[in-house]
């Protein structure tokens, strides 16, 4: 079994805040390619959905804005309702 093997991450979920970002990017790049489905929160939505688009279902773009603890609730919410857990 190879290094890459051994950090599968089949059947998780991970959510990237900042990820409409530059390195938000990367991490979403990375975990879906290790086999995640990934949630991109970022205050801005168009940032998270671009960088949620190229990765189709295994990416879900959430406007979420982690200052506001409401907002953060809602996210969490939209990613259990969409992946069935975080």
């Amino acid at each position: 079994m190879t290094s890459l093997e051994r950090f599968r991450l089949d059947g998780k979920v991970a959510l990237i805040t900042g990820g409409g970002g530059i390195l938000g990017r990367r991490f979403v790049e990375g975990l879906v390619q290790a086999g995640a489905r990934v949630a991109v929160a970022d205050a801005q939505l168009d940032a998270a959905r671009a960088a949620a688009e190229p990765w189709g279902d295994q990416a879900l773009a959430v406007g979420c804005d982690v200052a506001d603890p409401d907002s953060v609730s809602r996210c969490v919410r939209t990613v259990i309702e969409r992946f069935g857990r975080l």
